[in-house]
């Protein structure tokens, strides 16, 4: 606002800058919490995905990591929470939706899985391959 120039391309500029150190720093937690995960430390992985989560609340790839993690911990309802907003960040996320859908049908849901890798199927062709074998026949 207190700029005499007013030149909006600087303002600008500058948001984006911030804009991307933002989503670096959300990255390198997310880097952390996959790191942790895969060495088996689940509690270490969700507060790295707790922590991208609260500097890029948006970031659909950091709910879906936490939903995972809660999955292995056996906290269904969280992780199945989880899912909802990395499919809410991410509609167009292939991704979001089988993993939502492989959760739904571990809780018997299978309605709402079919429809959630069908979704899955429609927007990457290449997950109709790891379908579930009922599936195809």
């Amino acid at each position: 606002m207190n700029d005499p120039s007013r030149a909006l391309s600087r303002c600008k500029k500058l948001a984006s800058g911030g804009a991307k150190a933002v989503r670096a720093q959300a990255d390198a937690h997310l880097s952390d919490g996959l790191k942790q995960a895969w060495e088996g430390d689940l509690d270490g992985a969700i507060t790295a995905f707790d922590q991208a989560i609260a500097v890029a609340p948006d970031l659909s790839v950091a709910y879906l990591n936490r939903g995972l993690a809660y999955d292995r911990q056996g906290e269904s309802a969280r992780a199945i929470a989880d899912l909802d907003r990395a499919v809410r960040h991410a509609p167009q996320s292939a991704r979001a939706y089988y993993n939502r859908s492989l959760l739904l049908r571990k809780q018997g849901d299978t309605k709402r899985a079919d429809v959630d890798e069908q979704r899955a199927v429609n927007l990457d062709a290449r997950y109709q391959a790891i379908r579930q074998p009922r599936e195809r026949d």
